[in-house]
């Protein structure tokens, strides 16, 4: 079996659809923002770089049936994502808090990371149609499940791991219009 072709790597459905129109609605709704907002700034090019880029891996992740790819997506978000909080480099505030939320985001990665490698093994299975479909009970699993859980409370900021959504108020404020519309935190969960 190769898992190169495009029916491995991606899966669509009408929800997929649906979210994929929201997320591009969204996109340009604060892109149109950040053009007023950073008007002057000298680095604007490079914000929209990595908002279209934060866009894609988003959507990256809606439409990964492999689950490596879906964590390399969420991998690049969460790094996009830090490098749109420290957009303004010397506003201490902002990259102290892009930092704070790089570590919690490390933290995400690497239980998402064994999450998947567990899933693997308990399943047999990269593709996320197929682990779907599956009812696997062992150890494996469980950890996986685990690893996954810790990974979604890291992102969506629930206690004990909300400081870093906390100090992201720091941040130029189309980056927070982004975690508030839901593009970023509440799509990778």
């Amino acid at each position: 079996m190769n898992l190169l072709h495009l029916e491995h790597l991606f899966y669509y459905d009408n929800v997929t659809l649906l979210l994929t129109g929201l997320i591009a609605v969204i996109t340009v709704s604060v892109q149109s923002f950040a053009y007023r907002y950073l008007e002057g700034d000298r680095h604007y090019g490079r914000f929209c770089w990595h908002l279209a880029l934060l866009c894609c891996s988003v959507l990256a992740l809606f439409w990964a049936n492999n689950i490596y790819l879906f964590v390399c997506a969420w991998l690049i978000s969460n790094t996009l994502l830090v490098r749109l909080m420290i957009h303004k480099a010397d506003w201490s505030a902002a990259k102290a808090s892009g930092w704070l939320a790089a570590r919690y985001f490390i933290l995400g990665g690497v239980a998402l990371t064994l999450g998947a490698v567990c899933l693997q093994v308990a399943t047999h299975s990269v593709l996320i149609t197929q682990i779907n479909s599956m009812w696997i009970d062992n150890q494996w699993m469980s950890f996986a499940l685990g690893a996954l859980l810790v990974a979604a409370v890291v992102q969506s900021a629930l206690w004990p791991f909300h400081k870093w959504l906390l100090s992201s108020l720091n941040a130029p404020t189309p980056v927070s219009a982004l975690m508030h519309a839901g593009l970023y935190m509440d799509v990778e969960i």
